[in-house]
């Protein structure tokens, strides 16, 4: 002889359990929306430059720190050697364009994407200005082993703004590295 379970019991128990996942769920979509929508503060200074229209000329001369043969600043992130030559200012002061030399030091074929670089000054972090970047031709650099390529990144930033240290990433999960820029 069986006794069939109390049918009450196992069905609360499976509404509980579903419950739960439910709003564990609910709170998962919540973070992963916050996160890649809502919270860009966190990679954007206070000015939100980044929803500006990049109708602005980019920088094209008046070298801060003009290039020469020892560099600025220097450091390794992953299979990436970061040699920062200097940078360049509008007149106005709103773009700043970093100028670098990247090598791959690994011994594997590298990318270098200029998107995950950010430029920080005055306690404000600001992501490159991917147009200009790109038109510059330092948006993507494929590095095989040894190989290095002269890159520059372009910011827009609020006039004025005396830019202070870049940091600059082999890939997107990667440490980094902050390098001066004078």
């Amino acid at each position: 002889m069986t006794t069939a379970p109390p049918t009450d019991d196992v069905r609360r128990l499976v509404l509980s359990y579903a419950a739960a996942c439910s709003a564990l769920l609910a709170a998962l979509v919540l973070v992963v929306v916050y996160g890649l929508f809502i919270n860009e503060t966190a990679f954007v200074a206070a000015d939100d430059a980044e929803t500006e229209t990049a109708a602005r000329p980019i920088a094209t001369s008046g070298w801060v720190a003009p290039p020469k043969a020892s560099p600025v600043d220097a450091g390794v992130d992953g299979p990436m050697s970061f040699i920062v030559r200097g940078y360049e200012a509008d007149a106005a002061g709103e773009q700043v364009v970093v100028n670098l030399t990247v090598t791959n030091v690994g011994d594997a074929p590298a990318t270098f994407l200029g998107t995950y670089q950010t430029l920080k000054a005055d306690g404000a972090v600001y992501r490159i200005d991917d147009a200009a970047t790109s038109a510059l031709g330092g948006g993507v650099a494929e590095l095989a082993p040894g190989d290095k390529a002269d890159v520059a990144l372009a910011f827009t930033v609020p006039a004025g703004t005396v830019p202070g240290t870049v940091e600059l990433r082999a890939d997107s999960v990667s440490a980094g590295v902050e390098l001066a820029l004078s």
